[in-house]
C-alpha cells in the first residue's frame, strides 16, 4: 500500500522490485495460521497499483507470490476473488513478459488447470518450439527447455494439436545432446505412449526394470496412464511396483519425478505401511538435491506438491526442503521427518586403539619394522602441512 503515497513519485521501478523481493526472499515453510496475512499481502501485488495514477505503475517482484503461496499454505478460496482471481494473474504473467519457473511453480501450487490460460499456454508453446527446433543458440526461447517440457506434459498431445513434425525435430535436437537425453526420453514418452503396449509395461513394473536397455522410467509412467492400469491390474505385481518407485528415488535427478507420478497414478499413498517407507526415501532423495543440485531440488520439490494424494498433513515437504538446505529444524510434527532425524543423530561407532605419534626417522623405523612383523594392519595416518 506505499505504492499509494504521494513519495512513491520518486521510486524506480527496478528498486521497488529488489525492495520488495528482498522483504520476503528466502524459503518459509509453510503454516496455515499465516495464511490469512498471507492471503492480504497476496491479493494486494496481484492488484492494480493504486497510485499508477502518480507516475508509471510499479509492481512487487512475482517472486514474492509463491513465497506468500508456500509460506502460508494457500489455497485459491483464501484469495479474494477466489481461482478466477489466481488464473487471471498468471494469465497475465506468461502473455506480458519473459515467462519463468515462477510461473510454472504457482500453477503447480494453487493447481491450475491450464485450460483457463489456454490461449496465453498455446501461444507459449507454439513459440518456444520454434525458437528450439531454429537450432539457433543466440535467440533465446520464451520458455527454456524445460519449462516447456513441464507446460507440454500438463496435458495430452492430442491437446496441443502442436505439429508432431516440429516435436520430432526438437526430441532429435535433445538427444543428439548430453545435457538433453534425459529430456528427449521424458518428451518421447510423452510424444507416443501408445508405443509401449500394457504388457510392456506390466512386465517392466514386474521385474522391477532399471536395467540402461530397458524401458524409462518416464515411458512406464506415461504407458501406466495412457492404457489407465491401475493398482487392482497390477495384482501381484504391486509389491515389485511399490520396490521399483523406492529404488527410482535413489537417482533423484533423474527418476524423482517419474517416482513420484507412479505413486501418486497407482494410489499407493493408501498403503500407510508402503507410504512411510517411500517418505523416508524421498527425503533422503531431496536431501541428496539440497546438497549438490538446488535447481533439480526445486523441480522435485514442484512434482510432489502437486499431487495431493502425497502432500496430506502431517507431511510438510516445503519445511523438510527448507531444513535441508539451511540446517535449521524441519518439521518434527511429521513423524517421517522425527524418524529420519532420530536416524541421524545416532551415535557413531567409536573403536579405541593404540596410536603412536612420529616425529624422528628412527621412531619411522622402528614402527616400519614393527607393522612389518605384524600379521595384519590398520593405518590413518597424517601429515602437517608443509
Amino acid at each position: 500500500r506505499l505504492r499509494a503515497w504521494p513519495c512513491s513519485r520518486f521510486w524506480s521501478h527496478r528498486h521497488f522490485k529488489v525492495a520488495t523481493y528482498n522483504l520476503l526472499r528466502g524459503d518459509h515453510g509453510g503454516a496455515r495460521r499465516h495464511a490469512e496475512i498471507a492471503a492480504a499481502a497476496f491479493a494486494e501485488i496481484i492488484s492494480p497499483d493504486p497510485g499508477a495514477g502518480l507516475r508509471p505503475p510499479l509492481y512487487p517482484d512475482q517472486r514474492c507470490l509463491l513465497t506468500l503461496a508456500r509460506g502460508g499454505c494457500l489455497q485459491c478460496d483464501d484469495i479474494p476473488g477466489g481461482q478466477a482471481a489466481v488464473a487471471a494473474h498468471i494469465g497475465k504473467l506468461l502473455s506480458a513478459r519473459r515467462p519463468h519457473s515462477t510461473d510454472m511453480a504457482l500453477i503447480s501450487h494453487f493447481r491450475i488447470d491450464i485450460c483457463e490460460v489456454e490461449v496465453e499456454v498455446r501461444t507459449l508453446a507454439a513459440v518456444s518450439l520454434e525458437y528450439h527446433c531454429s537450432n539457433e543458440p543466440e535467440r533465446r526461447p520464451p520458455l527454456s527447455r524445460q519449462l516447456l517440457l513441464t507446460l507440454l506434459k500438463q496435458k495430452p498431445l492430442s491437446w496441443w494439436d502442436l505439429p508432431f513434425g516440429k516435436l520430432a525435430t526438437w526430441r532429435d535436437i535433445l538427444r543428439s545432446s548430453r545435457e538433453g537425453s534425459a529430456l528427449a526420453a521424458d518428451l518421447g514418452a510423452w510424444m507416443a505412449p501408445s508405443l509401449v503396449s500394457r504388457e510392456e509395461v506390466l512386465q517392466a513394473i514386474a521385474q522391477r526394470e532399471m536395467k540402461q536397455n530397458g524401458l524409462a522410467p518416464a515411458t512406464i509412467l506415461a504407458g501406466l496412464r495412457h492404457w489407465e492400469i491401475n493398482r487392482a491390474m497390477l495384482g501381484s505385481s504391486a509389491t515389485a511396483a511399490m520396490e521399483y518407485t523406492r529404488a527410482l528415488l535413489k537417482k533423484p535427478r533423474r527418476h524423482f519425478a517419474s517416482a513420484v507420478g507412479i505413486v501418486a497414478h497407482l494410489r499407493f499413498a493408501e498403503d500407510r505401511e508402503f507410504i512411510s517407507a517411500f517418505e523416508a526415501d524421498a527425503l533422503a532423495g531431496l536431501a541428496t538435491l539440497a546438497k549438490s543440485d538446488h535447481r533439480a531440488l526445486d523441480a522435485a520439490l514442484q512434482s510432489i506438491l502437486a499431487e495431493p494424494s502425497l502432500t496430506k498433513a502431517p507431511a510438510d515437504w516445503l519445511g523438510a526442503a527448507v531444513a535441508l538446505k539451511s540446517g535449521k529444524d524441519g518439521p518434527v510434527d511429521w513423524p517421517s521427518w522425527a524418524a529420519r532425524s532420530r536416524k541421524l543423530s545416532d551415535p557413531l561407532l567409536q573403536l579405541t586403539v593404540p596410536y603412536r605419534f612420529i616425529s624422528t626417522t628412527q621412531e619411522m623405523k622402528v614402527s616400519v619394522a614393527a607393522l612389518e612383523s605384524a600379521d595384519v594392519i590398520g593405518i590413518d595416518a597424517e601429515w602437517a602441512l608443509g
